[in-house]
């Protein structure tokens, strides 16, 4: 039960991270959606996307180097 306590906190810290990023970027906190820039139609993932990629990047990162790698195979 532990491990998945400490899984969400995880998640949660990189969410907010993600929520940050997206506060100092340029275009600020947007919703995802498609915009006009330079006469081009592009897809921007916005703020939720940034929010969503924080909480992988945290879980990946933690999961490649938290305690848990040290781990043998029985």
């Amino acid at each position: 039960m532990l491990f998945w306590w400490i899984t969400v906190v995880i998640v949660i810290a990189g969410a907010l991270g993600g929520v940050i990023n997206a506060l100092m970027t340029d275009s600020g906190f947007i919703l995802p959606g498609r915009y006009v820039e330079g006469g081009k139609k592009i897809w921007k993932p916005g703020a939720l996307g940034n929010v969503a990629i924080g909480a992988a990047a945290a879980l990946i990162t933690w999961g490649l180097y938290g305690p848990f790698t040290e781990q043998t195979a029985p």
